[in-house]
């Protein structure tokens, strides 16, 4: 599980991140303020998609004027997702009170390829806890955490290609190591996680990637050999 990225106020900060529910069960046994899974499976296209995305509000946080409450949550729209993509809240109105679990799901038979970073919009209701408790303005603020990647055909022998690839170290500083076994050459890309193509090199055994250029930060290394499909999530130090 992941910290949920931090929702500025004002003048604080509280830990949030969220996505969308329909059908699903929510986990109470996730920490206040966690999300859950790291990343969202891959998609192909003209296949039929759903995931399911876990998380949980925080309760309250510290500010510099006290106490500030989390009375409740909203998601107010996810932009990114494919025109034959929906989500559905696991509440009717997108909402969920302070230190709640939801959940949500994203569905949709993508006709299209492509890599698409998601921005998922959340409204925050606080207040300020003290002698006499005050309703402070709501904050909206947007994550985005997950990038939806929808291939064009499912690589039915995509262990293999798992079980070829070497990648190494991870965390990586200024070089990161590619290793394969497998006969076809192997295409790597690093995207960061927006969704732009920052590194592109063909691999035929082995390869190493210069991240020197790279911010610090989460990357997605995605592996093809044309018919399988394999991505890596890297963390550049």
């Amino acid at each position: 599980m992941k910290t949920l990225a931090k929702i500025t106020f004002l003048l604080f900060t509280t830990s949030a991140s969220l996505q969308l529910s329909a059908q699903c069960t929510p986990n109470n046994d996730m920490p206040k303020g966690s999300i859950s899974p790291e990343s969202i499976k891959i998609g192909y296209k003209n296949l039929t998609y759903s995931e399911v995305i876990y998380f949980r509000a925080p309760l309250d946080t510290n500010s510099v004027l006290g106490k500030v409450r989390v009375d409740s949550m909203e998601i107010t729209g996810v932009k990114g997702l494919p025109s034959d993509f929906a989500y559905t809240c696991f509440t009717s109105n997108c909402r969920f009170k302070g230190g709640e679990s939801s959940c949500l799901t994203l569905t949709g038979t993508p006709t299209q390829t492509g890599v698409y970073p998601l921005v998922v919009y959340i409204r925050t209701y606080p207040t300020l806890k003290g002698f006499i408790d005050i309703p402070l303005p709501a904050q909206n603020d947007s994550n985005s955490r997950y990038i939806l990647y929808v291939y064009g055909t499912v690589g039915y022998l995509e262990n293999t290609l798992e079980n070829s690839i070497s990648v190494f170290p991870n965390p990586a500083k200024d070089l990161l190591n590619i290793a394969t076994s497998s006969t076809p050459k192997i295409t790597a890309q690093l995207f960061d996680i927006e969704g732009k193509l920052q590194i592109e090199q063909v691999i035929e055994s082995s390869a190493t990637m210069n991240l020197k250029s790279l911010s610090k930060g989460i990357y997605v290394l995605k592996l093809n050999n044309n018919t399988q499909h394999i991505t890596r999530k890297i963390v550049v130090e």
